[in-house]
């Protein structure tokens, strides 16, 4: 979203967290992780992974932890992660869907969140966010927490469910490419009809922004890189 929280989409997730999705575990021997809202992944891991079971109610949801290797999201998983600090990679390739009430999905969300290593989010089936104000463990102050990725390459592309890459501090080169589908109103009621792909307010001064080939509508503005190239916009 781009501007502010949206008070109607909060109140959705408020009832989703509170009526509907099962408790998120991590693991501590295989450091695998999935569940829910009702009971997040807290503490502190070495790599973990997300499974493929880990969709509908079952999704993966990493809050306030620390992850001192890698995140895999494995195909067929789901992931919401907030307020966490990663020091290697976030890895998603042909991420699945989770599933809510009032018909809120997604495929990936990262908010609030440090990482050291690469984001590569490709192929995932529904709505990846990688800097959002949908959750209220990803507001202050009515504003997202930024995330800061710090990984030397950061690609987002070929996502089916529609994109928001906003108002993050990212201290590489940022792709997001050929990326599809739209948006969904009812996740980002400011979204444009048939919006695929928001690219708004990060900030690399010493870095490249690179969106090109993401299609139908792309919206951007706000951002602050040492080059932009195709789509997206200063």
């Amino acid at each position: 979203m781009r501007r502010g929280l949206v008070a109607a989409a909060v109140a959705g997730v408020l009832a989703l967290a509170g009526a509907v999705l099962v408790p998120g575990t991590a693991q501590a021997a295989a450091n695998s992780c999935q569940g829910g809202f009702g009971s997040p992944a807290t503490g502190t891991y070495g790599n973990v992974v997300v499974p493929s079971s880990a969709n509908g109610t079952n999704f993966c949801f990493l809050n306030g932890a620390t992850v001192h290797g890698k995140v895999v999201v494995q195909a067929g998983g789901s992931v919401l992660i907030a307020n966490t600090t990663i020091d290697l990679n976030l890895v998603a390739a042909d991420a699945g869907t989770a599933i809510g009430g009032g018909g809120l999905t997604f495929s990936v969300v990262l908010c609030g969140t440090t990482v050291g290593g690469k984001v590569n989010i490709t192929s995932s089936q529904s709505l990846v966010e990688v800097g959002t104000d949908d959750f209220t463990s990803c507001v202050t102050s009515g504003h997202p927490i930024q995330n800061t990725l710090n990984g030397v390459t950061n690609t987002i592309s070929d996502n089916h469910g529609g994109v928001e890459v906003e108002s993050n501090q990212v201290n590489g080169d940022l792709n997001v490419d050929d990326n599809r589908g739209a948006i969904p109103g009812a996740r980002d009621p400011d979204a444009g009809s048939n919006e695929t792909t928001s690219v708004n307010n990060n900030s690399g001064p010493t870095h490249r922004l690179k969106c090109v080939n993401n299609a139908p509508v792309v919206t951007s503005s706000g951002n602050v890189f040492q080059s932009i190239v195709g789509q997206c916009g200063p």
